[in-house]
């Protein structure tokens, strides 16, 4: 099911084999129960046989192969990010309709209500999902109780201490914040600045109007024809807006690539570790996964700061007759690319002599090789 090859190096699947692995200890464990259960001594035995020969033989056939498959997969992957100019389309795109439909549920005799409410729910859901990185399914599940504790930056600090610059202080006039349940339930915050609290509150006060159920505890929950506790999906709205937006590569528009350009530009600005570790805490990261999945390789990073590590480490402060960083090396380089119009052995030329005679390089090696000769004559004479 992996998709072996005939050398039995590689798998098309790995991940298939691994999940395969953890589904059959689960088989077994059921199975060990199930004869518990019914004091069947022999199955059982059975069954632990089988354990103890499939975890001594897996990891050695298959689980190792499939390892190194995967991560060599991972390795060859491309992964792209979206680029700046195609989140500020997809900024622009969200904030231009957000406002149109905030002044059409604003009105009370608005035509279409529901039509409007949900295109005005639709985009602050995303907007949020944009702004705060978040993943779809925690934002989508807001509760009416989470957003009910949104508290501003001044009812924090009092507690706290005191803003730091006016910066900071602008910033909190600016915004607010409440906390949701995150991944693996983790608490996350979430931060929405007036325009946006404007959305959701209007949001919330026309659901009456648009049939929402009373007891549906979703901040952005839909009408339903049933007893489900309906709600918007962000993961199909962003695909919808990302198309409609006129970006560039709609495709890179998504949330985990979103959450993986942040954390990508906290190494390309070189912030520090506790602002890094802040970074990874709000997006609801442990701190190895935020480093080693979600931030990308930078290569300029990688190619102008480690150059100059190895070239110090290895002394190009002091440059020699045979270094390969200065303008001879750039020169070497043109002549033996110039298609072949200069011969190669004018390229040595370029390349200075470390000796002071002029004759022919062959003669010289071969009066060093008699000197040695004869000394190597006398010697044995001796």
């Amino acid at each position: 099911m992996g998709g072996l090859d005939s050398t039995g190096a590689t798998y098309k699947a790995p991940t298939t084999v691994l999940t395969l692995s953890t589904v059959c200890k689960q088989a077994v464990a059921v199975w060990k129960t199930e004869c518990i259960k019914t004091s069947n001594k022999e199955a059982q035995q059975k069954v632990e046989d089988f354990l103890c020969l499939f975890n001594t033989a897996f990891p050695a056939e298959l689980g190792r192969t499939a390892i190194d498959t995967r991560l060599q997969m991972q390795r060859n992957k491309d992964v792209q990010l979206p680029s700046k100019s195609d989140i500020q389309k997809l900024v622009t795109y969200l904030r231009r309709n957000r406002r149109k439909y905030l002044n059409q549920v604003s009105n009370e005799n608005c035509p279409n209500l529901l039509t409007s409410w949900k295109h005005l729910a639709s985009y602050t859901l995303v907007s949020m999902m944009v702004f705060n990185r978040r993943r779809p399914g925690e934002l989508e599940r807001i509760t009416l109780n989470d957003y009910a504790r949104l508290r501003s930056a001044g009812n924090i600090t009092q507690s706290v201490g005191n803003l730091r610059s006016d910066e900071d202080t602008e910033l909190a006039k600016r915004y607010k914040r409440f906390e949701i349940r995150g991944k693996l339930n983790r608490t996350v915050s979430v931060l929405v600045n007036f325009e946006i609290e404007m959305c959701l509150n209007l949001i919330i006060k026309r659901r009456k109007d648009v049939n929402v159920p009373c007891d549906n505890p979703y901040v952005f929950g839909i009408p339903s024809s049933d007893h489900r506790y309906k709600y918007l999906r962000a993961y199909i709205l962003i695909r919808e807006y990302a198309n409609l937006c006129g970006a560039a590569q709609p495709h890179l528009l998504r949330g985990t690539h979103l959450r993986k350009q942040v954390a990508t530009e906290c190494a390309v600005h070189d912030l520090a570790d506790n602002v890094i570790k802040d970074v990874a805490n709000f997006m609801g990261h442990a701190i190895d996964i935020h480093d080693n999945i979600y931030r990308m390789p930078v290569e300029s990073r990688d190619i102008v700061r480690m150059s100059q590590i190895l070239e110090m480490a290895q002394g190009a402060g002091n440059c020699s007759e045979d270094d390969d960083s200065g303008d001879e090396a750039v020169d070497l380089v043109r002549a033996i690319s110039n298609e072949g119009n200069t011969p190669i052995a004018t390229v040595t030329d370029i390349q200075p002599s470390t000796t002071k005679s002029k004759r022919p390089v062959v003669e010289e090696e071969n009066e060093i090789f008699e000197e040695s000769g004869s000394n190597s004559h006398v010697e044995n004479s001796q």
